[in-house]
């Protein structure tokens, strides 16, 4: 009985469920169900929707002839940049200045606003002027003098904002490269510690041309520049934030393992 019924059933699957009759635009893999054997519209496409050239990713080959090809990403260059790369690293190439002490709270006698870069000597010269003792040179200039930083060697004198007035009374301390934290040019400028006198310490060396640094940016430079490996960089951010000798004496263990 069954056996007589299998030439009418094939026919009717034959006619209803013919393949000319599925879109054109579907495969018949994703049209026709396996189990069910019946049309799944939901995977075809409406009759009004346009198809749209899909967008290629996010990679687009530089192909200028002044320039070899170069993979951007989002339109920035994503290669890695650093001391050994043929192509220079912009936030390297900037000198950066900060309050490396801490302000907020009482005020303290000493403040410390630091440079670092290739023209932080530059920079520090516009604002900083070191007292030497007159000579007859030097009387129609008040007893300043150009100052010639030696590495290492501190200099005492005054800070100058653009409009010449004195602002601070400071002790320079220049770390010439390699010789720095940072294997970059970087200068200390030791103020008086209230908050007053420190901000405008920085803000004559940015107007200057010095670029605010960011967080953690002088030991990111301080990687970067092979002054330390990335565990004594955590290390080195770990022992800033101590909040007990324990923490203190385990984090300047892992900044002094390797080097030992």
């Amino acid at each position: 009985m069954a056996q007589s019924l299998l030439p009418a059933v094939r026919t009717i699957i034959t006619h209803f469920f013919t393949q000319k009759n599925l879109p054109p635009l579907i495969s018949p893999k994703l049209s026709i169900s396996t189990t069910t054997g019946k049309t799944l519209f939901f995977l075809s496409p409406l009759k009004t929707h346009k198809p749209k050239t899909l967008a290629k990713p996010h990679a687009i080959l530089n192909q200028s002839s002044n320039s070899n090809h170069t993979l951007f990403l989002e339109n920035r260059d994503q290669r890695l940049l650093g001391p050994n790369s043929a192509f220079p690293n912009e936030n390297s190439s900037t000198t950066i200045a900060a309050i490396v002490t801490s302000i907020g709270g009482p005020p303290a006698a000493v403040g410390i606003v630091r440079l670092s870069g290739p023209l932080a000597v530059d920079i520090a010269s516009r604002v900083f002027r070191p007292m030497k003792k007159k000579k007859k040179n030097q009387k129609k200039s008040g007893g300043f003098c150009a100052w010639q930083p030696t590495s290492h060697v501190v200099d005492y004198g005054v800070v100058f904002d653009h409009e010449g007035n004195i602002i601070d009374e400071v002790l320079a301390l220049p770390m010439l490269a390699p010789r720095s934290y940072t294997c970059e040019d970087v200068i200390e400028l030791q103020c008086h510690g209230s908050e007053v006198c420190l901000t405008r310490v920085l803000r004559a060396c940015i107007e200057a041309g010095a670029r605010l640094a960011e967080p953690g940016e002088f030991t990111l430079r301080a990687f970067l520049n092979g002054r330390l490996d990335l565990s004594q960089a955590e290390s080195v951010g770990k022992l800033v934030s101590a909040k007990s000798v324990a923490a203190a004496d385990a984090a300047l263990a892992g900044l002094q393992a390797v080097s030992l």
